[in-house]
């Protein structure tokens, strides 16, 4: 971690934890729940699932070949967090380095209102989709199934996007099917939460498809993922 009156321009990582195994992740409670693991170990051997405490966590359930174990953990941002080596016109001990600070909101009316922070993001990704930059956009939306439950939405046409518009204060594994998506060799926008674009960035060093297919990735200020069970509790009579 960054501790105050550190350069970060100075780190080359802003967070690093030694972990061996999997289980090493998941007992000292690093997991953010992002699913890239199982995207590479395969929905067979693993899948993000509920937990007891409402947090989304991966399961095991069958061995996982050494190799993709290393992978994972090389590439887990609950290990890995690596800052960019770049210099910036901005540098905080705290916040961390940026070329530009700015605030702004959508000019069209149904995004500005139906998204969050102003549509900002969503404004964007529809911008990009309309010009042809990336065929889809990788976000979250609602499920159908419950209010509660969110899931990875794939969006191509402004409608598709604006059902996911908004933030989603429940656990959800938006880059479980990550290697799928790369497999198919179609351009796509990320709009995930900062550990998510963490993984991908990750991902990205030792899979170069990653620069090819994903050219944008955005993400907002996050707090962190409620768990699911308080909100149900919350919301039952």
């Amino acid at each position: 971690m960054i501790l105050a009156g550190e350069n970060p321009k100075d780190l080359k990582h802003y967070m690093t934890r030694c972990a061996d195994t999997l289980k090493t992740i998941l007992d000292a409670e690093l997991c953010v729940g992002c699913g890239l693991c199982e995207s590479i170990a395969g929905s067979d051997s693993l899948r993000m699932e509920i937990t007891s405490a409402g947090q989304i966590r991966p399961v095991q359930h069958s061995d996982i070949p050494s190799l993709d174990e290393q992978l994972i953990i090389s590439v887990c941002p609950g290990t890995n967090v690596t800052a960019q080596d770049q210099t910036t016109p901005y540098e905080d001990p705290v916040w961390g380095p940026a070329f530009r600070i700015a605030k702004g909101f959508a000019n069209d009316q149904t995004i500005r209102h139906t998204g969050a922070s102003g549509g900002v993001l969503t404004a964007i990704a529809d911008y990009l989709l309309q010009r042809g930059e990336a065929e889809f956009v990788l976000h979250v939306a609602n499920s159908v199934e419950s209010p509660l439950i969110a899931e990875p939405q794939y969006s191509s046409t402004r409608s598709e996007l604006l059902k996911g518009a908004g933030s989603w204060y429940t656990p959800v594994a938006p880059l479980k099917e990550i290697h799928s998506l790369l497999d198919q060799g179609r351009r796509c926008i990320i709009i995930a939460k900062p550990c998510d674009i963490a993984a991908m960035r990750n991902l990205a060093s030792r899979d170069n498809r990653v620069d090819e297919l994903v050219p944008f990735m955005f993400s907002f200020f996050c707090g962190g993922v409620a768990a699911r069970t308080p909100t149900a509790a919350i919301t039952t009579p």
